[in-house]
Parts: C-alpha cells; sequence; structure tokens
C-alpha cells in the first residue's frame, strides 16, 4: 500500500512539473494592429492575454513565424486586438492610500507614468481606463487626460493629534467641471464604476448633440456548459468496523470504484476565459475483493475553482475546492455507523483539456469528525465538454 501512494506522490509531482512548464510557455497570438509613435500601422500577431491588469509591455509578429517585436507605451500611439482597443498616454495615477490607516504622506499624490489605456468608449467624449491595484478611470479635457478620482484624504496636523478628512465622490465635482452642461445627470446614483461612467458619457454626449460614439467596449457575458464524465478511483477507507473484521488495526481496505456524474460549469469571461467556478455530483460504486464486503456506493458534490494555464482550447489546468459526500448502502456483513452519514472533504485535480474532451487525475481527503471514518481517494477522469 505504502508503495502504491509512494508511486502516487511522484506521479503527482511529475504532473505538477510539467504543467508549470506548460504554463510558462504559453502565449496567444491573435490578428492585431499597432500604430508606431511615428503613425507606422503594422498588421500582426499580438500576443493577447485579456489582460486583467493593463499591460505594460506587448509584443508582436509581423507574420506567423517571424521574430517577436517588444513595445511598451513610449514605442505605440494605440493598438487593436480581439476586439479591444488601448491607447498610449501619459497621465497622472493616483497613489493615494484608500484607507486612512495607511497614509505615508500628508497629501494625495500621483505618479505620472506612460501607460496603456484601455478604451472603454471612442468618440466625441472618449473614456479610458487603467487597472493597477485598483482601478483608474480618465477622460479627456481642455488641460489632457485626467483621471477620475474616487476618494482623496488629506492630513491636518492639530497639536499631537493627527485628523483625515476624507474628500469623497470628487469624480462627480471632476465630471461637472468637464461637462457642465451635463451637470444634471450627476446626482448620488452615480457610481465610481465603468458601467456608471459609460452610462453617463453615453447620456452627456446624446444630451450635447455630439452623435454617436465610433466604439464601445462591451463585456463578454460569462458562459455556462455541462460537462458529463466517468471515471476510475481506488478509496483507501479507514474505518474501525471494517479494520477490525480483518483483524487490521493498523491498516486499512482498498477500494476500486467506477464514477460517473456530471460538473455544471460558469466560466469567466475575463482573463481569456481561465478560471471557473465549478459544480458537480457524482456516484461512485466500490467493490472489494473481500468475500464478505459487497459493492457500496457514496453520492457526492463538489464545489471547486478551476484554472486553465492556456488560452487555447489544448491546455493543461488545476481544479481545487470543496466535497460533501453521503454514503449510499452497506459494505455487506458490516454496517455503516448511522451517526456517519455525511462526510466532508478537500478536492484537488490536474488535468489536460483536448478542444472538447478533457482527462484529469484527482485527489480527494475526506474525514468525520463524528467516527473515524478517512478516505483517501485518487482516481483518473475521462469527460466531455458540452
Amino acid at each position: 500500500m505504502r508503495s502504491n501512494y509512494r508511486f502516487t506522490t511522484l506521479l503527482i509531482l511529475c504532473s505538477v512539473i510539467l504543467v508549470t512548464n506548460e504554463a510558462n510557455a504559453q502565449t496567444n497570438f491573435v490578428d492585431g494592429l499597432i500604430v508606431t509613435i511615428s503613425g507606422d500601422t503594422l498588421r500582426g500577431l499580438i500576443d493577447f492575454q485579456d489582460w486583467t491588469s493593463s499591460p505594460e509591455e506587448l509584443y508582436f509578429k509581423r507574420r506567423e513565424g517571424a521574430d517577436q517585436e517588444f513595445y511598451t507605451p513610449k514605442d505605440l500611439l494605440y493598438f487593436e486586438v480581439s476586439g479591444e482597443r488601448y491607447i498610449s498616454k501619459l497621465v497622472d495615477v493616483d497613489q493615494t492610500p484608500l484607507r486612512v490607516s495607511g497614509l505615508a504622506s500628508p497629501a494625495p499624490f500621483s505618479i505620472t507614468e506612460h501607460a496603456f489605456l484601455r478604451v472603454l468608449i471612442d468618440g466625441p467624449i472618449p473614456l479610458y481606463f487603467l487597472r493597477d491595484t485598483r482601478p483608474h478611470f480618465y477622460i479627456s479635457t481642455d488641460e489632457g487626460t485626467k483621471e477620475l478620482i474616487s476618494n482623496q484624504y488629506y492630513v491636518v496636523r492639530d497639536n499631537r493629534r493627527i485628523l483625515a478628512r476624507k474628500n469623497e465622490r470628487l469624480y462627480q465635482v471632476q465630471l461637472r467641471q468637464a461637462y457642465p452642461e451635463c451637470s444634471f445627470l450627476i446626482t448620488d446614483d452615480l457610481r465610481y464604476s465603468e458601467s456608471g461612467f459609460k452610462e453617463f458619457i453615453l447620456d452627456c454626449q446624446s444630451e450635447m448633440g455630439l452623435g454617436s460614439p465610433t466604439y464601445i467596449n462591451i463585456k463578454k457575458p460569462n458562459q455556462f456548459k455541462i460537462n458529463p464524465f466517468i471515471g476510475y478511483e481506488r478509496n483507501e477507507l479507514n474505518y474501525v468496523p471494517i479494520r477490525l473484521m480483518f483483524g487490521r488495526d493498523s491498516k486499512t481496505i482498498v477500494f476500486d470504484g467506477i464514477s460517473f456524474g456530471v460538473v455544471a460549469k460558469i466560466i469567466n469571461s475575463g482573463n481569456l476565459e481561465r478560471g471557473s467556478a465549478n459544480f458537480s455530483l457524482d456516484y461512485v460504486s466500490y467493490s472489494s475483493s473481500e468475500d464478505n464486503i459487497d459493492t457500496f456506493g457514496f453520492l457526492t458534490f463538489k464545489a471547486w475553482y478551476g484554472y486553465k494555464f492556456g488560452a487555447t482550447e489544448n491546455t493543461p489546468f488545476l481544479d481545487a475546492g470543496v466535497s460533501i459526500t453521503g454514503r449510499l448502502g452497506n459494505t455487506g456483513d458490516i454496517k455503516f455507523d448511522e451517526d456517519v452519514k455525511i462526510i466532508p472533504g478537500a478536492h484537488f485535480a490536474l488535468g489536460y483539456k483536448y478542444d472538447f474532451l478533457y482527462a484529469k487525475t484527482y485527489f480527494n481527503f475526506r474525514s468525520s469528525r463524528q467516527r473515524e471514518v478517512k478516505q483517501r481517494i485518487i482516481g483518473v477522469v475521462l469527460g466531455t465538454e458540452l
């Protein structure tokens, strides 16, 4: 038994190494165009990663098989890829801590940098977005591209005490100053969010009679998929009555099982659809070579987060989550304790997705505090994505 688990541990470690190497090598070159600082328009392939944070650099190939070219915001005017537009601007980025306890400066402060801003709306009244550790929104004014400030803090020294004043919703003041014709559209309901600013800009543009925008960035909706699967697993079931039955106080009994079930998957539209929330219900039927142990089974509900390491249809992935298992049936001559009906557990898996098919190896650990019931489960699953 110990040798089996040593082999399994080695297999899992090798899988982790292979997955890590595969993940580090993942790129996603798709059709796009760049406009250089000299005004040259180049069409080719851009390594698009559906950036959660704004990209600080860009990799470009003029054609398939060509060498990669490296660009920073100082090198480009803008670029377009996968329906997204990014424009290069020299902007101030607010760095003021959002919490009073985090203040390290006696006044709000910002840094000035060249950055790729994602275009949310392009047209007479543009709206831009940048994310580092928090979101930043920008509008165009007579003074240039200005950031809309959510909150700023001022420190005032009063004898030995340090007081902080919170200047909330400064962005509403900024919008009134930039677009006085649209002041009536600014209410307390206008939140510091992408949807709030988009709605205001579009309404203001219409109110001022400036026509329609030339581009609007539209978020992709999350996807919902159903994945049926079938698998094989080995369960090292550590249960006192079963051990005593065979005179194995210090050992456990191993059961082989066939599992089948279905997964409901909610795929996050951001980050190249790499992340997903998963919920599954599966049944496993166990059997043993021991004469007086009949077939029995468990019904398990699992919830986990899945992460694909690549943006393509062929990529490794990792799962981690929790499970709740209920027993079904008995073990022949040995009955399960009536007190032990629900067993919580943890679920981990490494796998590979190929087109609409996937395979994964997983490890589950289940344990009940009511009685000594522990299960260490190792298995493999083959499934399809509908």
